[in-house]
């Protein structure tokens, strides 16, 4: 795994050596003089970047290569803002400035050498310390070596975390002394497995300690030390320990004695008297008590031989080294526990030796570490264990934790695929700590060995190769073989096939054999890659046996995708919710129920009690550790208040609580270094605030986070990273957001996995966030600056605590303040104000000062009524957002922004708006500021502020009833911004605005545009202006009121809208469908409003036949009844909607809402057989029917119907009887 300041370094250099090579840089480099510096300066960075990617294969715990990359990464930063800085001064230079172009090519050229000279340093470094090394012979072992000791250091983690909670609630502080392990006077034979928790190095010297020690050598009349050798050879294994045991023969008769024969010629004179040394072997081991200590047992199939020849002779012992956990673990008598060895060769390093688990209490000294195979995992109690997450883990646990979870439905769905599914593998999704492993280890213990012959449970490592693979599938087949109910019949492998480790072609013919003539069950535990995956595949014996099954276990979405290709073969495993987490934490803190009484009265601590929840939420692994942690605590709301107000800290320091942290960081270790920087900056955002997706990829353009990659453009390469992270279940589509669009739109973080960016981001100083309690500032640059809405507004505070020459980015949450913006904030890129209290328009009068401003977001401030002409200067801008502000016209230097892509103006009243009605809480930020003023301090006072607030409100309405109908006036020469792809939402009418529509003809680069004032006389130039437009593919149209769309837009000789188009909106009056729609035949999404349809029937069969629609919004009055008021006054509803056989054969989400007068809705058979989601609102002052849907039955792939609105009885009942004939059992929610 990749360190994250080597991530950051990478991602940070790569800006910078962009920024270097661009064409624009080279430009100013040559018009200033200093083109050798600049050239310089972008091989040395080619260079560092070549470093850089060649530093993982390093180890990523060495500190003085952390340190270098470091310095490399503050270099690079000052690098491209040198670069950068240079660029946005010196281009377009005016004529009227050459004369400063001597006296600036002065200090540029000292800049440049100043960097010149850091670079060359920093090079020097490199290899004055030889840091990396770059001969290619010598990154192919330690590659591997990285990769294995990176998975050992990982589950090490998770054992030794646990180990320790355990040690704790056990009292137990002292470690074991390896001597008195071994000298323990038991009556029968004990193995016992030494193993170094960060490497081998150490482990020699402590077992030849307890080796040599005098009570040891008295106490065993036979010892011998084995050095494993690869392959390996059973003869020299008996020479070797017979050797061993005539050397400690001789030495007690006393025949090595000064002036005779040595005691290594008596040894081999009597060796050579033997014929048979495995006879004399037997003899020594079956007679004797020996003490024999093998070294560097590499695999659980080598003991499996060894441990064979061994009888089990009293008093005896064999110590076991390993540099393997699942080696040490195993090979020791079972129920198991580890403890830490007392030793002075390593004060940084830990040694855990393995021993069976006695009943007795164990010594006051010993530290127990790791847990049982088959012992309780309560917590809480005297024998605890900690499972092991291999197959050997403890299924008792596994159980319990199952049972406390309590997971039916999630057990009968995994069974169903299995014993029901069409497909061989089976995948089980979900995120790390959901309780995926526990899920299925329940499972194999109860209902998965059931119709299965043979048996195997495997768990994939990082690093595994071909022959460990097939030797424990093998082993693994032939024990299960025995164990199973009913499989007596079933021969056992020959032991030579299976203890062959060299015929490695012969255990590939038995697998064969065996999934060939008998049902197997194979899981394939935690696979991490797509590579991982594809490697199984190719070892796996390919075997047309349809009865076997395979399921996975895995954390990301497209691995599973990958593992089974039917994705109704993938259960995605979900968090828990409330009433489930609630049920598993008390379970976990309260042991009776007295405790349990005292909970739900106390209602202190049931309100403590839901915010630790929160803080979990609904992750098994947190509750349980939590719960575990609370159980031993005092339970009064004092403690747990601490908790709740330090738990990042508790999860960073904490050790009781560490597994989670890191069993959740290992989904952030297996990021790429590109993806890391994105996730780290997610830390900007607050606790459980939805991020937008768009706002989110923009934003990483501007930084440089997502770039073109060669066809791909910036905004596909961040939609693609947004993906990739939401596969990974590093983030999660926010609940609810995706009901309007049918697709994502916003984006939450886990709090727990937010906790794991924040620490990340604060190491590499990244991220900084001004919060109440903020008191320290942070060390060193930062170039990521958010302001929470729980600091304190204290101008002096602001510019001690943070530096602002080197800010990248502000983000301001909760109220504005005018010193947060600075012209000190020289190279800032971002500026985020959405939905920022009280900032008014003069408070920007010094955004034209930040030139190196690409995005800024405005959004939702409702005190902004203009943008200052300054905005010109800003000619980096990609990103401009100020929608649903009180803006109705751009200024005139907004044509200036040449490199503008993304522009955002006006609002769009979303369908749930009541018309005419004014948000309050929309202006609640102004009505503050009119009681501050004038102070409420008597009945008069508060009156005249009351009425000053309605005066408010009415001039809001008069800047409402300017904004939302008529769009935003766009100013003369908008066809300069040639690199626009999103544009809207624009006034085209006429009166106002005669030319936009010639500028919106050069606009050929437009994906998306929003228009609004659409008319009979500016119809055709509006859709010839666009009909040549190959990129568009979302348009919106808005014209409501009357005559609003209706004879618009089927004008004669009227072209027709681009036929690539994927979205079409249109709001306003249409009576009848345009025939064109017909012609769209790429379109996916379909939002009509207010268009008054009266063709019911061909406007549903028109659209039906459209076929690549997935996305279908009927909503306020998009249809109408064809006699008007009649249908009031006989109270008759005349609105049908019939979706007849094989009509919409794409549709994936239909709305219907508000839709006056519709009293029937009908699906036939084999209509809409994608559908999935079905939303329906009844319409205003109307309630829904009884009978208004049919057919819901025979859609075979609905998963969800959501029904809002007034409702008459038993329309509930009526559509859960209908849902319950489905066989795909849809969810019906009311919302």
């Amino acid at each position: 795994m990749e360190a994250t300041v080597l991530s950051v370094g990478k991602s940070v250099v790569i800006g910078a050596l962009n920024c270097a090579k661009s064409a624009v840089a080279e430009e100013v480099a040559l018009q200033l003089g200093v083109q050798r510096d600049h050239v310089f300066i972008t091989d040395e960075l080619e260079m560092m970047q070549a470093f850089l990617m060649a530093a993982h294969e390093e180890e990523d715990d060495n500190k003085v290569i952390k340190t270098w990359v470091k310095q490399v990464r503050d270099v690079a930063y000052d690098v491209e803002d040198c670069l950068q800085d240079l660029v946005v001064r010196l281009e377009k230079l005016s004529w009227w400035r050459l004369p400063f172009m001597l006296l600036y090519r002065r200090s540029v050229a000292k800049q440049m050498k100043d960097l010149r000279a850091k670079v060359e340093d920093i090079s020097q470094r490199n290899v004055r310390y030889r840091l990396i090394v770059g001969s290619a012979a010598s990154k192919i072992k330690p590659t591997t070596a990285a990769a294995e000791q990176s998975a050992i250091k990982t589950e090490v983690l998770l054992h030794i975390s646990q180990a320790t909670r355990s040690a704790l609630l056990e009292k137990e502080k002292k470690k074991v002394d390896l001597v008195k392990l071994v000298m323990e006077d038991k009556n029968d034979l004990r193995v016992i497995a030494v193993w170094g928790a960060s490497s081998n190095v150490g482990v020699t010297s402590i077992i030849r300690a307890a080796y040599d020690n005098a009570s040891v050598r008295g106490q065993f009349q036979c010892r011998a030390w084995v050095r494993m050798i690869q392959p390996f050879h059973p003869n020299d294994f008996f020479v070797s320990m017979v050797r061993q045991f005539y050397e400690g023969s001789c030495e007690e008769n006393g025949k090595s004695t000064e002036g005779t024969t040595t005691t290594g010629l008596k040894v081999l004179e009597k060796m050579k008297a033997q014929d048979n040394l495995v006879h004399e072997f037997n003899r020594y081991v079956t007679d004797k008590s020996y003490l024999v200590v093998i070294n560097d047992v590499a695999t659980i199939e080598e003991w499996d031989w060894i441990k064979t020849y061994f009888p089990s002779k009293k008093g005896s012992r064999i110590v076991v080294s390993t540099q393997h956990f699942e080696v040490a673990s195993l090979c020791t008598e079972q129920p198991y526990t580890a403890t830490a060895i007392d030793q002075k060769w390593s004060s940084d390093k830990d040694f855990y030796v393995f021993h069976k688990k006695v009943d007795s209490k164990p010594e006051s000294g010993s530290k127990s570490v790791m847990g049982s195979a088959s012992s309780s995992a309560a917590v809480g109690g005297e024998d605890e264990q900690v499972q092991n997450p291999t197959r050997a883990s403890t299924v008792a646990a596994a159980l319990e934790e199952d049972q406390l979870i309590n997971r039916p439905a999630a057990n009968a769905k995994v069974m169903k695929l299995v014993h029901q599914g069409r497909r061989e593998v089976i995948t089980v999704c979900g995120m790390g700590g959901l309780g995926k492993t526990t899920l299925l280890t329940s499972l194999w213990q109860q209902e998965l060995g059931k119709g299965f012959q043979r048996r195997a449970w495997l768990t994939i490592s990082s690093s595994f190769n071909s022959k460990e693979f097939h030797r424990d599938l093998l082993q693994q087949l032939d024990d299960d073989c025995q164990e199973g109910e009913g499989n007596a019949d079933i021969p056992k492998m020959p032991s030579e096939s299976v203890g062959n480790q060299d015929n490695e072609a012969q255990m590939i013919q038995d697998l064969i054999k065996i999934l060939w003539e008998q049902k197997c069950l194979l899981v394939f535990d935690d696979v991490s890659s797509i590579v991982d995956w594809q490697l199984i595949l190719q070892l796996l014996p390919t075997s047309r046996n349809v009865a076997n099954r395979i399921i996975v276990t895995t954390r990301e979405l497209n691995v599973a995708k990958c593992c089974s290709l039917d994705e109704e073969q993938i259960y995605n495993l979900e968090l828990l919710d409330d009433a489930e987490a609630l049920l598993l934490f008390e379970k976990k803190v309260f042991k009776d129920a007295k405790e349990n009484e005292f909970f739900h009265r106390n209602s202190d601590i049931a309100e403590q009690a839901n915010l630790i929840l929160k803080k979990c939420g609904g992750l098994p692994l947190a509750i349980s550790t939590v719960g575990s942690f609370l159980a031993t605590k005092p339970k009064t709301d004092m403690e747990w208040r601490i908790l709740n107000k330090y738990i990042s800290v508790e999860l960073e320091m904490n050790p009781e609580l560490g597994m989670i942290k890191t069993v959740l960081v290992l989904s952030y270790d297996g990021l790429p270094y590109h993806l890391k920087c994105c996730f780290l900056y997610l830390s900007i955002f607050p606790e459980d605030h939805k991020i937008r997706w768009t706002r989110l990829v923009r934003r990483w353009i501007a930084e440089g986070y997502s770039r073109g990659i060669r066809n791909k453009n910036a905004e596909e390469t961040g939609n693609s990273y947004v993906t990739e992270l939401i596969n990974r279940s590093i983030i999660q589509p926010s609940k609810g957001t995706t009901y309007r669009t049918g697709k994502i739109e916003f984006l939450q973080v886990h709090d727990l996995i937010r906790e794991i960016g924040i620490s990340k981001s604060t190491e590499e100083n990244l991220v900084f966030t001004l919060e109440e309690g903020s008191i320290n500032p942070p060390e060193g640059k930062i170039r990521h600056l958010a302001i929470s809405s729980s600091w304190r507004r204290d101008k002096n505070a602001f510019g001690s605590v943070v530096e602002l020459s080197r800010l990248r980015s502000l983000t301001v949450f909760g109220e504005w303040h005018p010193c947060f913006i600075s012209d000190k904030m020289r190279v800032l890129r971002v500026l985020d104000l959405e939905d920022t209290e009280g900032i008014r328009t003069e408070h920007l009068h010094q955004i034209g000062k930040l030139l190196h401003l690409k995005y800024l977001s405005l959004r939702s401030c409702d005190g902004i009524l203009r943008l200052p002409n300054s905005l010109g200067k800003l000619r980096h801008l990609e990103t401009l957002d100020v929608r649903d502000t009180c803006i109705a016209e751009l200024p005139k230097t907004i044509t200036k922004l040449s490199k503008l892509r993304y522009l955002h103006v006006g609002s769009i009243p979303g369908h749930e708006d009541e018309p005419g009605i004014i948000r309050i809480g929309r202006f609640k930020g102004h009505h503050r500021r009119t009681k501050r003023c004038y102070g409420c301090k008597s009945c008069t006072a508060c009156l005249f502020s009351c009425f000053c607030c309605l005066l408010f409100l009415a001039q809001s309405c008069k800047w409402k009833q300017r904004r939302q109908p008529r769009g935003v006036k766009f100013p003369r020469g908008i066809q300069k911004l040639k690199a626009l792809h999103t544009m809207g939402f624009v006034n085209i009418d006429e009166l106002d605005n005669a030319t936009i529509l010639e500028d919106l003809r050069c606009l050929t680069e437009l994906r998306k545009l929003r228009v609004n004032g659409l008319n009979e006389r500016n119809s055709s130039k509006f859709f010839s202006a666009i009909s040549s437009h190959k990129y568009l593919v979302s348009l919106l149209v808005r014209s409501e009121g009357q005559p609003g769309l209706s004879g618009c837009l089927e004008l004669e000789g009227m072209p027709t809208p681009p036929r690539e188009l994927q979205s079409l909106k249109l709001y306003g009056h249409l009576v009848k469908l345009p025939a064109w729609i017909e012609g769209l035949k790429h379109l996916v999404k379909l939002e009509l409003r207010s268009s008054r349809l009266s063709e019911h029937r061909a406007s549903i069969q028109v659209l039906g036949k459209l076929p690549n629609l997935a996305i279908l919004r009927l909503l306020d009055k998009s249809f109408k009844s064809k006699f008007g008021l009649l249908v009031s006054w006989f109270g008759a509803g005349l609105v049908h909607l019939r979706f007849h056989q094989e009509a919409f054969p794409r549709l994936v989400v239909l709305e219907l809402y508000r839709i006056d007068d519709l009293i029937s809705v009908k699906f036939e058979q084999g209509a809409a057989t994608k559908l999935e989601l079905l939303q329906f609102c009844s319409a205003r002052q109307q309630e829904t029917k009884v009978g208004v849907f049919e057919g819901l039955p025979s859609l075979p792939s609905l998963k969800e119907v959501v029904l809002k609105g007034n409702c008459e009885d038993g329309v509930m009942d009526e559509l859960r009887a209908q849902l319950a004939r489905n066989p795909n059992r849809p969810v019906l929610k009311r919302v």
